[in-house]
């Protein structure tokens, strides 16, 4: 079971809602193997975190906004989430160590800081180019978004998955960043490179700039 997995199944299960603090505590008790990872005590030992139980709740914080079906309520410090769809059945196998790998690696290492930035839901909108080219001649670029710097961002993913160095086209800090890289990923479909991954056609990008602006009219008029 993955972590986005685990998510789901612990807020199935708690219809109330749970704070990430106590996700991490039943994740701990119920979900041993997402708990103490290597990843974990790499950031331990960086002391990017404070506790394996603040990495655990960091990889919370990053990954719920991606999981449908989870909303976040706001108006509570600390804020709860909730599953807001009807129950689904969840996996039924063990850990699959290979995914929960991939999925770690699409995890960036978090602070304290960045995890209050996160809360807030203030982040950092990125489209990166990866100088590797479809056949037509189209540049492919990676939309994501971030809770720290880009740069940092631009490490992990070369240690993990590029051939070279990822290029900065564009980066934006904006409220609501996973309402907006959603709304993003699902307008830029048809230039998507794969169904499963953040990567499109650099043809997508005249686009990416209009989505942006009216997202930030409609932040600017929200206040």
């Amino acid at each position: 079971m993955t972590l986005t997995e685990a998510i789901r199944r612990v807020l199935q299960q708690h219809p109330t809602g749970l704070s990430p603090a106590q996700m991490v505590e039943v994740m701990k008790r119920e979900m041993p193997h997402l708990y103490n990872t290597p990843r974990h005590r790499e950031s331990l030992a960086k002391k990017t975190v404070t506790s394996l139980d603040h990495a655990l709740k960091a990889d919370i914080y990053f990954l719920y906004p991606r999981v449908e079906g989870v909303e976040a309520d706001k108006t509570v410090k600390p804020m709860r989430l909730f599953w807001a769809k009807a129950d689904t059945p969840g996996p039924t196998s063990g850990p699959a160590p290979a995914l929960i790998a991939e999925e770690e690696a699409e995890v960036p290492l978090m602070s304290a800081e960045t995890i209050a930035k996160l809360e807030a839901g203030v982040g950092t909108l990125y489209v990166l180019g990866t100088q590797t080219y479809t056949n037509e001649g189209f540049e492919i670029v990676k939309i994501g978004i971030t809770a720290g710097s880009v740069e940092q961002r631009i490490k992990q993913l070369f240690n993990t998955s590029a051939a070279l160095p990822f290029r900065v086209i564009l980066q934006q800090e904006t409220g609501n960043y996973s309402e907006l890289e959603k709304a993003l990923h699902n307008l830029l479909d048809p230039f998507r490179i794969h169904s499963a991954r953040e990567f499109f056609s650099d043809r997508c990008l005249p686009f990416v700039d209009e989505v942006l602006r009216i997202h930030s009219a409609i932040q600017a008029a929200s206040k």
